[in-house]
């Protein structure tokens, strides 16, 4: 391994070498550190993600952790009924997860988030994972949103 310090007369080579190594370990925490910032820094630009039912009548709003923040329904929603406005609600909700999950992978492919913006979307994957799959249904009234 290559010296990257400056040269200390007298340490023996063993030694040198040790802290040149620990030296480089540091050098890759410092980037991971700063890949984790880039990608948390997107996610905090980004905020979250939405989802739009076909026809307009529901739009939901998630927060960057998946957690429901608006619900907007328009009349022609409230004209559904009780059982298809639950549904309408409920695949949009989902849409928006889904949304979510999207955009958090890309927000690391932008970030250059490496290893650790890898490690944090599969986090996030796996915490949606559970209402992803609760919510599971048909979803052919959505668009993006």
């Amino acid at each position: 391994m290559m010296n990257t310090g400056p040269e200390v007369a007298g340490v023996p080579e063993d030694i040198q070498r040790l802290v040149d190594e620990h030296r480089a370990q540091y050098a890759r925490a410092a980037e991971q550190g700063a890949a984790a910032e880039r990608v948390q820094q997107r996610w905090a630009e980004t905020g979250g993600a939405s989802a739009t039912s076909l026809r307009g009548e529901v739009t939901v709003r998630v927060g960057p952790a998946g957690l429901l923040e608006d619900v907007r329904i328009q009349q022609r929603g409230l004209d559904l009924g009780a059982a298809g406005l639950s549904r309408l609600l409920t695949a949009t909700l989902r849409q928006a997860l889904v949304n979510l999950e999207e955009s958090a992978a890309e927000d690391v492919a932008e970030a250059d988030g490496g290893a650790v913006g890898g490690a944090m979307l599969a986090e996030i994957r796996t915490g949606l994972a559970g209402p992803l799959t609760a919510l599971r249904g048909d979803e052919s009234d959505l668009r993006e949103g």
